[in-house]
């Protein structure tokens, strides 16, 4: 036993004494290690510089450090693609130097989801693309050239118009699939969403004072609305950015910064049971140039 031991060490020694006078091809990512297998055993070695990412070609320092001396020829690149299996993908949103792709089948693999591609280059929205599986992370091999272009062109354009995806046809599972996260990704930075989580955000801070959303107007950094509290319509200024009140509407005596629009709410509401509400706006709503959102489903018209 202590044989088989000591020569499976002398074994890992020399390995490791031929490695380090050779060099290696490998992908990186910045700031990670690199995994070397020497004799059967998995070794991790730190690149030098510490920022380097994509392919490249080193040769150790020592047992732990490996610096980068050149790219990669075409075919050692090619080479060490073909080492591991060929999984496709249709690409569907990207995160900074990572792209995400939604996976095809495969009997061999059991893979679902946004799955992250590393080192995609010259790649496009909804391509379809091939990566290598090396057992822990996707690296990108090439944009599928039996595939037409045409779907892909058609999904970006249905995205740019911000299209539903139930407006689609034609279309594979997979890439209605990507094309459902792109939608929700680009829905959610549009302006029409921003409109809505501002009018969210207003109604639900007036529904907290127990007053009914009317309507608003955006003028610049702040909102002016117009709500209802027990039966009485009131207008306020609010800042858009917490909804801090600028112009309370009713009396505060010069206090009117000191609320923000919840607050202000509920003292209208306790002001209305004792019958101290001076109202410091006019009636006429067309006077400040209606233009906003305004719901009549719960309020006739006698309290507009």
């Amino acid at each position: 036993m202590n044989k088989n031991i000591h020569n499976l060490i002398d074994k890992l020694a020399s390995q490791e004494e031929e490695f380090l006078k050779s060099e290696f091809l490998s992908p990186v990512l910045n700031g990670q290690p690199v995994m070397i297998r020497i004799a059967g055993i998995v070794m991790t070695m730190r690149i030098i510089p510490g920022n380097f990412q994509g392919w490249g070609v080193f040769k150790p320092t020592s047992r732990r450090l490996a610096k980068h001396v050149r790219a990669p020829s075409m075919v050692e690149k090619r080479k060490y693609l073909d080492l591991f299996p060929a999984l496709r993908f249709i690409l569907h949103h990207h995160n900074q130097n990572t792209w995400f792709g939604t996976p095809y089948p495969d009997a061999r693999f059991q893979i679902s989801g946004s799955v992250p591609i590393y080192l995609c280059e010259e790649v496009q929205l909804f391509d379809q693309i091939c990566a290598r599986f090396d057992s822990h992370v996707c690296w990108f091999d090439e944009v599928d050239s039996r595939k037409s272009p045409k779907n892909a062109n058609y999904l970006r354009e249905s995205l740019a118009n911000l299209r539903k995806p139930e407006q689609l046809d034609g279309l594979s599972r997979e890439e209605i699939e990507a094309y459902q996260v792109a939608h929700k990704i680009a829905y959610e930075t549009s302006e029409e969403a921003q409109k809505e989580k501002e009018l969210g955000r207003i109604k639900t801070a007036l529904k907290r004072a127990g007053a009914g959303y009317r309507s608003h107007i955006e003028r610049g950094d702040t909102f002016t609305i117009e709500y209802v509290v027990d039966g009485h319509t009131h207008r306020s200024v609010v800042s858009k950015d917490n909804l801090s009140v600028i112009s309370a509407g009713i009396c505060l005596s010069g206090y009117d910064r000191d609320f923000d629009l919840q607050s202000l709410a509920g003292v209208i509401a306790e002001g209305h049971n004792k019958d101290h509400i001076f109202n410091t706006e006019g009636r006429n709503w067309n006077q400040y140039g209606y233009h906003g959102h305004h719901n009549d489903d719960d309020y006739g018209d006698d309290d507009w």
